[in-house]
């Protein structure tokens, strides 16, 4: 049983940067979660599996005008990786990105109940001066 482990003594640690006298110093009022928060992919996940496809409507379109571009993205995507595949993929800078879920909901068609596919969308607000063009 594996409830207790062994704990270990300060001299049994391995030296890190953080531990060393050149390690960079790091912001007073920035904390470890932020300075952590940076986007790290799975190895399982690669920047090309998180973009879908643009999320081409009415409502898409008339939001690009003020900068904002509307995407279908992978379920699992979170907001540092979908930032990261944009910057990747369109080589503009996301000012902010916002996600929102999209329900899957039920269907009567043709005489039988199913199911539309829900999924997951993000807006994403780009610098002044940026802009996307779908061809």
């Amino acid at each position: 049983m594996a409830f207790f482990r062994k704990k270990i003594q300060t001299s049994e640690i391995p030296a890190t940067a953080a531990a060393r006298d050149d390690a960079p110093q790091h912001a007073p009022g920035v904390s470890e979660h932020k300075r952590a928060s940076a986007p790290r992919l799975a190895s399982r996940r690669s920047l090309s599996d998180v973009l879908i496809r643009p999320r081409i409507t009415e409502k898409g379109t008339i939001v690009s005008a003020h900068r904002a571009y509307a995407f279908n993205v992978a379920p699992w995507a979170n907001k540092y990786e979908i930032a990261a595949a944009v910057r990747a993929t369109y080589k503009v800078t996301p000012e902010k990105v916002t996600v929102a879920r999209i329900p899957a909901k039920a269907r009567f068609v043709r005489g039988k109940w199913g199911t539309k596919v829900g999924g997951k969308k993000a807006y994403i607000f780009l610098k002044q001066g940026e802009k996307i063009e779908f061809v």
